[in-house]
């Protein structure tokens, strides 16, 4: 498969993607996920950058995962979203969420086993954080990550995507 498309697209993305950090549900994400990579890091820059090289990595599987699944589904990812079955999924998903957060019902957590996820300096619970932060923050950059997956279903190359 070759990429045939515009090498400009890249650049597109990555300023809309830039652009999409700034706006209000995003940028309030910034200071959490810089106070846990720092906290990990332990004060040492090094650590640090390397955290936040992990945690970029995990964002950007989860919006490669998204990309090649809208580039190999093609129309079917567009329907599926429309789906009025999905919307019903979702908003009950919602619902029960929310009756959680007023303790009308009970949700279990899983609880972690691995001690080596919780440790300071831990690469794989960052990792872990950028791949949830990648799903958590997509809604929140729907006008540019649904126009580039849009884009993507109708080219339907998976290497592109």
């Amino acid at each position: 498969m070759n990429l045939s498309g515009n090498p400009l697209d890249f650049v597109y993305a990555f300023l809309g993607g830039l652009a999409m950090s700034f706006t209000p549900c995003v940028f309030p994400l910034i200071p959490v996920t810089a106070g846990y990579i720092g906290v990990r890091a332990e004060g040492n820059r090094l650590q640090g950058l390397a955290l936040g090289s992990v945690y970029v990595a995990g964002v950007a599987v989860t919006y490669a995962a998204l990309g090649v699944i809208a580039s190999l589904t093609g129309s079917v990812f567009g329907r599926i979203s429309a789906s009025p079955l999905t919307h019903l999924a979702v908003g009950l998903i919602i619902v029960l969420f929310s009756l959680a957060m007023f303790d009308l019902i009970y949700i279990p957590l899983p609880q972690v086993k691995n001690k080596h996820v919780h440790r300071k300096g831990s690469y794989i619970s960052t990792l872990l954080l950028g791949l949830s932060s990648g799903l958590v923050i997509a809604p929140c950059t729907t006008p540019v990550l649904g126009s580039i997956l849009v884009l993507l279903s109708e080219k339907g190359n998976a290497v592109y995507g």
